[in-house]
């Protein structure tokens, strides 16, 4: 069975779960979003392309963030911290990827706008509705109206269907920006 998960990864990834599980495949080849799988098949796959993506305020879901723009971010278009009076406390979430098994690092790109919020923010990876990693970061390590990147390494012991790279606001107040996030996947 090919899978092309390019166009609606999200929607593709819970389709394919299903078929997946249901039907005992397993994935044989991956290579730019196409995904091969077979019938009872259980080893590591035969070949693949190491996984290296870059996720923006497109492919994310902004949750009391606002898209906007930014003239130093990679691609023009940053999300921005926006205190909208939800009661939740999650800035970002997805992209909901479909990932094989690997060794992994997300990297976000991240800076703040105003000095003294004093404000934290954690940042996680998250599938099968579990936090795979995170990390909390405060923002009086990073330096003012300069990007850093924030790293964070995980593990994948089996394909998952629904990857997020999420970030949460633990204060009560950031100024967090957020660029992009690039996930690599280790050799």
């Amino acid at each position: 069975m090919l899978s092309d998960v390019e166009t609606e990864p999200h929607a593709t990834g819970k389709y394919l779960h299903d078929i997946v599980k249901r039907g005992g495949y397993g994935l044989v080849s991956f290579h730019d979003n196409a995904y091969l799988y077979n019938r009872d098949y259980r080893t590591t796959p035969l070949s693949y392309q190491p996984i290296n993506i870059t996720y923006t305020s497109i492919e994310l879901i902004p949750q009391n963030m606002k898209a906007g723009t930014d003239a130093t971010g990679s691609k023009g278009r940053v999300l921005s911290y926006l205190n909208t009076s939800i009661k939740s406390r999650t800035l970002w979430y997805g992209p909901y990827q479909i990932l094989p098994t690997g060794e992994y690092r997300a990297s976000f790109r991240v800076k703040i706008m105003a000095p003294g919020a004093g404000g934290y923010i954690t940042v996680d990876a998250y599938a099968n509705r579990t936090v795979l990693e995170s990390r909390t970061i405060a923002e009086s390590t990073l330096k003012i109206s300069e990007w850093t990147e924030v790293e964070l390494s995980f593990s994948l012991p089996e394909v998952v269907y629904d990857l997020e790279l999420r970030g949460f606001l633990v204060s009560d107040n950031t100024t967090i920006v957020l660029d992009r996030i690039t996930l690599t996947q280790e050799p």
